[in-house]
């Protein structure tokens, strides 16, 4: 099946070697699903940058496409114009649960005292760096 790159061009810079968000340096991108019986489901984990991003933000906007999903941290993006927390995509039921995921990882890491309070979302685990 063709690609729609083949056919229409979006945008004014070329395509990276792979045509793929990790085609950007620094770029993070972590996966993982599960499949069991009639479960299916999964979460995609996007880093900008491997350092500290509620220190060193960058950024953002947002865009609503067909406004059917859930959101968490949209409004803020929209308001501060940055991005201080990983971007996390799951199915619209998981919304939640995947919100309160970093929470629950740094406190059990123990930084309490270092990580910021007021984060609206955020992700953490493993991340393989896909470009190279």
């Amino acid at each position: 099946m063709p690609r729609v790159s083949e056919s229409v061009s979006i945008g004014l810079l070329p395509l990276g070697s792979l045509n793929a968000i990790t085609d950007v340096t620094g770029v993070l991108v972590g996966h993982a699903s599960i499949r069991g019986g009639r479960l299916c489901t999964g979460i995609t984990a996007v880093l900008p940058h491997s350092r500290n991003l509620y220190r060193e933000k960058i950024t953002a906007a947002g865009a609503v496409l067909n406004g059917y999903g859930k959101s968490i941290g949209l409004m803020q993006i929209e308001e501060l114009g940055t991005l201080e927390t990983p971007i996390l995509l799951t199915s619209t039921l998981n919304v939640p649960r995947v919100a309160d995921a970093p929470h629950h990882l740094h406190a059990r890491a123990g930084c309490r005292d270092r990580c910021p309070r007021d984060r609206q979302s955020g992700g953490a685990g493993v991340f393989r760096r896909l470009s190279q």
